[in-house]
């Protein structure tokens, strides 16, 4: 269990911090539904510098009709340009992001990111790898063999929750990454 749980957080992490960018630049509904915001969101753009020409026409266009075409326009221009903000702030995460992977998982590759990542590296420093095993000199006693087994066991459960937690956070975090980058305009 905890095996196929490291091997789960490995690939989830894999795919959405290191392969993150390649993955948003594949994935074109993307790119589509943040159109079709973008778009949506001109639209009423347009009817607001409408209904401020229309007072402007009127005469009933002051100072605060000239604020509101400003301000249009500046969010009008920020808007058009929010994909490309949002995926600049959610690269400089991920290196920030991948610089503590490489500091937890030296050498991890991505040819054997399933066998070896950050989980192989985690259990490596709380000893789950050698939890069963004898050291030398050591004789073998039943109630040695029980208190290990059972400890042992809980230590593999709870290790394998946190893993599989830890991989269910990283996908909820890609999932709500990419409805940052479709509704970025709204924003």
């Amino acid at each position: 269990a905890l095996g196929l749980a490291g091997s789960i957080l490995n690939g989830v992490i894999y795919y959405t911090i290191l392969k993150v960018s390649d993955n948003y630049s594949n994935l074109t509904p993307i790119l589509e539904t943040w159109k079709v915001v973008r778009d949506i969101a001109n639209m009423s753009f347009i009817f607001v510098l409408l209904y401020a020409g229309i007072r402007t026409i009127l005469g009933q266009g002051g100072t605060d009709t000239k604020k509101v075409i400003t301000g249009v326009v500046v969010a009008a221009v920020l808007m058009n340009f929010s994909l490309f903000f949002t995926r600049i702030v959610i690269d400089v995460a991920n290196i920030i992001a991948l610089t503590f992977y490489n500091a937890i998982a030296p050498g991890a590759t991505q040819e054997g990111f399933l066998t070896f990542g950050i989980s192989s590296s985690f259990m490596g420093h709380l000893g789950l790898q050698t939890l069963y095993q004898l050291t030398q000199g050591q004789e073998l006693r039943i109630d040695t063999v029980i208190t290990t087994g059972i400890i042992g066991s809980i230590m593999l459960l709870i290790a394998a929750f946190i893993f599989l937690a830890m991989a269910i956070l990283f996908i909820i975090r890609y999932v709500v990454l990419i409805l940052v980058m479709i509704l970025s305009p709204v924003y």
